[in-house]
């Protein structure tokens, strides 16, 4: 059974309903202003905009498993309009090569 959230809880541990299915995925909560609560989908990354409504308290037993969305950064990374560019240098290529270590 699933129980409102306190507006108070931030950075805490939620399940949010997901606006594109209407699922309860597990999230933390980043923010909270008015009757708004920004959370984060921490299996998945992405984040929404919720009402108080569409955010509950999460059953202990769901806390155990880790988050399975990791935040990284990529090195070196390029904009969309460079990707000819990269693919006339052979870049891409070079760096694919180190990564499965030919």
């Amino acid at each position: 059974l699933l129980t409102s959230l306190p507006a108070h809880m931030s950075r805490s541990a939620c399940a949010a309903r997901f606006s594109q299915d209407g699922a309860l995925y597990r999230a933390e909560i980043i923010s909270v202003k008015d009757q708004v609560v920004r959370v984060m989908f921490i299996d998945y990354g992405n984040s929404e905009d919720k009402s108080l409504l569409e955010v509950f308290m999460l059953p202990e037993e769901l806390l155990v498993t880790a988050p399975y969305a990791v935040k990284v950064e990529v090195d070196k990374a390029v904009d969309v309009d460079d990707e000819e560019k990269i693919l006339e240098e052979g870049w891409l290529s070079g760096l694919w090569k180190r990564m499965v270590r030919y």
